[in-house]
């Protein structure tokens, strides 16, 4: 159904074995809420808090991988996808969660399928280990990532059984996506006492300490006889000042801390950003001697989830997850800085990403020779398609407009800035669950008809996608 419109792409621009492929995460697209000993996550309790979800939805069948990976692999096949990234359900394999309580080896059986799959079709299946849905049982017990002592064991033990039931075929681990936003999605009806005061900064404190210990583990017990790579992905946007103000420059520095050098700094500069240290004070944990050995060099690569850029307006305000600064997406003039989504917070600015690329590479990857950056996610939501006929969001334009946008920026800065990018996760491979938007953005290139059978079609992205890398990749 998707016509592709067959304009240039580059041609041998990137280097040979650059991975590109699609991303996904497990509540958003397995639904099997409930099937074969799946116990609840945190986010199949927030589904149902009234209210919670923008349609009401949830994402109990999603778009029911669980049961049609199979034909996710072959769109995958299709779209000459290298590589996959999706993540485990812990509650699936560790309905409880905890490390005392028992592995449900019918979980272990559905991802052992999926990768077996994904190999078959000569794709390689890149596992993120957490992405958002902590079981339900561990936020009754002691508070989720609010309680260190306890979370962070039972994350290494789920860790540990990931490593040692696919680690023999998985060669690219990610232990946690978007840290940033968990303490953020925390405090939405799963914990009616919660504090940004001193909950945020401790599920931080936290989740970085169960990254390092996970990473030690892999690298002391797996990493010799597996031969894999074992990182982490944060989000960030890049903030541009709305103009040469001193103030402008300094809300953009800081907000910049906040979304990335929160997590990034300690992981791989070995300290916090000094505007955290400074705004956060006695909030702020610390970590022990031995801790910091563990978090420092914690990551055999960079893992960036990047979709948009923001304007620092050089005002502030009380917000402590924004880093109580105030940004827009317009200049000084009120002009949209892009192309608007159906998401308020994303426009298309593909030179913003070019910037945020630059500034990654100076302060952290040119401490690490030859680390690599993978663009872990990225992508684009078009305004109403959720309300469009499935042929009309098949020819999704703007989609393509963005993906070359900043697809051009990625061959710039490996070309031209030196940048070692050496891959590219697509968000997503299909529509799915967007938290707490359900179902109204649309950010597949594959469209999904959840009302008959949840039907895939591929849309005219997917065929763009196929074309860029088959031609821009180095043979």
């Amino acid at each position: 159904m998707a016509i592709d419109s067959q304009l240039p792409v580059p041609h041998a621009v990137l280097p040979s074995g650059f991975i590109h492929g699609f991303a996904t995460a497990s509540y958003q697209i397995e639904g099997g809420h409930n099937a074969d000993g799946r116990l609840p996550s945190v986010w199949d309790d927030l589904c149902r808090v009234p209210g919670a979800i923008k349609d009401g939805t949830s994402g109990d069948v999603a778009i029911d991988s669980y049961h049609l990976y199979e034909q996710d692999i072959d769109l995958l096949a299709a779209y000459g996808a290298t590589h996959y990234r999706f993540s485990i359900s812990w509650s699936r394999v560790i309905p409880l969660g905890g490390r005392e309580d028992p592995v449900n080896e019918k979980g272990i059986e559905y991802y052992n399928r999926l990768i077996d799959g994904l190999l078959a079709r000569g794709i390689q299946p890149c596992v993120t280990i957490f992405h958002w849905d902590l079981p339900s049982e561990l936020e009754k017990r002691y508070g989720g990532w609010s309680c260190q002592d306890e979370v962070t064991l039972d994350y290494e033990r789920y860790s540990k059984l990931l490593f040692d039931r696919f680690g023999d075929r998985v060669k690219l681990w990610i232990t946690l996506n978007e840290p940033y936003c968990v303490g953020m999605f925390s405090s939405l009806g799963l914990k009616p006492n919660f504090s940004f005061e001193k909950d945020l900064y401790q599920i931080a404190h936290s989740l970085i300490l169960s990254h390092a210990m996970a990473v030690d583990l892999y690298r002391r017990e797996y990493k010799e006889r597996q031969g894999g790579v074992i990182g982490v992905t944060l989000n960030s946007d890049w903030c541009e000042p709305i103009d040469e103000s001193d103030e402008a420059k300094w809300c953009a520095s800081r907000r910049l801390d906040q979304a990335l050098g929160w997590y990034a700094d300690p992981i791989y500069l070995g300290r916090y950003p000094e505007n955290i240290v400074k705004e956060a004070g006695s909030r702020l944990p610390q970590f022990t001697a031995e801790q910091w050995r563990l978090v420092k060099g914690s990551s055999d690569f960079f893992g960036l989830n990047s979709y948009t850029t923001t304007i620092a307006t050089g005002e502030r305000n009380d917000l402590d997850l924004d880093g109580g600064v105030v940004t827009v997406q317009h200049d000084k003039h009120g002009k949209l800085i892009g192309n608007p989504a159906q998401c308020d917070w994303l426009k298309d600015v593909p030179w913003g990403f070019r910037k945020l690329l630059r500034y990654i590479n100076e302060r952290y990857l040119e401490q690490y020779p030859g680390m690599k950056l993978y663009v872990t996610e990225q992508g684009f939501c078009v305004q109403d398609e959720h309300n469009m006929s499935i042929q009309e969001a098949c020819n999704d334009v703007q989609r393509e407009t963005y993906y070359r946008g900043y697809l051009n920026e990625v061959v710039g800065a490996v070309q031209e800035d030196g940048i070692p990018v050496a891959g590219y996760f697509a968000w997503s491979l299909a529509d799915n669950m967007e938290w707490l938007e359900g179902y109204i953005p649309r950010f597949g290139v594959t469209a999904v008809d959840r009302e008959n059978g949840n039907k895939r079609y591929p849309k005219k992205s997917s065929g763009f996608l196929k074309r860029f890398f088959d031609s821009a990749v180095k043979a």
